[in-house]
């Protein structure tokens, strides 16, 4: 994929791959699909596309850490053809959980800054999968 801007492309296929699963794997969930508010910075690294899955059958998505959840948007980037540098354009989520993790990554960031800051000492963070998120934190 080509060219500094995914949203406006990405958007509606990627909201067609989304609905093309629920309904292939008979799940009742309904997907918002939204592009990214650009921001003042315009930053690498910022997500374009949002995909929102939301439901009765959620939990299926967010079971065992939420590694269905993790597994569909990882067949949209091969379905979309997007090439590695640009999965972070696209986000997949579900009940929060993805913006929830984040959050707890940036948290964990946080605190151990203060510590090393406060301690003088050096601090080592738990191993993180690089399915977890582990891959987001930036000191």
């Amino acid at each position: 994929m080509k060219g500094s801007s995914t949203a406006p492309p990405l958007r509606t296929p990627c909201g067609n791959f989304c609905k093309i699963c629920l309904r292939v794997g008979g799940l009742e969930l309904t997907v918002t699909v939204r592009a990214a508010e650009p921001s003042a910075g315009g930053e690498e690294g910022e997500a374009e596309v949002f995909a929102d899955l939301d439901g009765k059958d959620k939990e299926i998505l967010l079971a065992r850490g939420g590694e269905v959840l993790k597994a569909l948007e990882h067949l949209a980037f091969r379905a979309l053809r997007l090439e590695p540098a640009f999965h972070e354009k696209i986000h997949l989520d579900c009940a929060g959980f993805r913006a929830l993790r984040f959050e707890e990554l940036r948290m964990t960031a946080r605190v151990a800054a203060e510590r090393v800051q406060s301690s003088r000492q050096p601090f080592q963070l738990n191993p993180c999968r690089p399915a977890s998120g582990g891959s987001f934190i930036w000191l």
